[in-house]
């Protein structure tokens, strides 16, 4: 179903980054959280940095929109601003939802990636967001909510982001967490097409076992055919 003109107002404002039409189409009329409408979102995919800051200075949350994401019958248009703006490399972005209600988003894993806002900064290289969300409180060893269930360190090793692997260790990365099939990070990290560098840095950090004294792991990832 389309939107409505005076919704299609709104978002088009935002989308060109324009605080003073948004603010029109808001008299005429439009919602801030009508149907198919999730602002930050659409602010942070098209960077327009003014409208984000509008929006968040007249009392819009993403919790506000999640609602409407949470939703949609599409997962990938699923995910909050903050994912987006991680996965987009916008620090500024970042930092300003951050400083809004950012930190309710920090830790939760988005349903289109299925990973935190951290793992997807390290996905993509984003470092400075790496930085941003770490001062911030993201759990450094955050799983992803798949089968899978990497870290952002996984993330790391296996796009080959030496500088982000460093910080992430540094900040209490764990190398040893089970991924599915049992791989943790220190085990990608002796892939063939690995960078040495990555390797050479993580057998440098004690192994830590996460089997439980009768041989179970503690924390043990799901298979994709699994139905527990």
């Amino acid at each position: 179903m389309p939107q409505s003109p005076i919704q299609e107002r709104l978002e088009d404002a935002i989308v060109h980054n324009s605080p003073a039409e948004i603010d029109a189409a808001l008299r005429a009329g439009a919602s801030l959280t009508g149907e198919r409408c999730w602002p930050l979102k659409r602010a942070v995919e098209f960077d327009a940095l003014a409208s984000m800051n509008h929006l968040l200075s007249i009392g819009h949350t993403m919790r506000a929109e999640w609602p409407q994401l949470d939703y949609c019958s599409r997962e990938d248009m699923r995910e909050t601003a903050l994912h987006e703006a991680a996965f987009l490399n916008r620090p500024a972005m970042v930092r300003r939802l951050l400083e809004a209600d950012g930190k309710h988003f920090i830790n939760v894993a988005g349903p289109e990636f299925t990973a935190v806002p951290l793992a997807l900064a390290a996905m993509v290289g984003a470092v400075e967001i790496v930085n941003i969300l770490l001062a911030a409180g993201a759990d450094v060893n955050a799983r992803n909510a798949d089968y899978a269930g990497e870290t952002a360190l996984d993330y790391a090793v296996k796009c080959d982001r030496l500088d982000i692997a460093s910080k992430l260790l540094a900040a209490g990365a764990d190398p040893d967490i089970p991924t599915w099939a049992w791989m943790s990070a220190r085990d990608h990290s002796h892939m063939p097409k690995t960078n040495p560098a990555i390797r050479a840095l993580i057998a440098t950090m004690p192994f830590k076992s996460h089997r439980l004294h009768d041989g179970r792991w503690s924390t043990p990832p799901k298979a994709p055919d699994d139905t527990v």
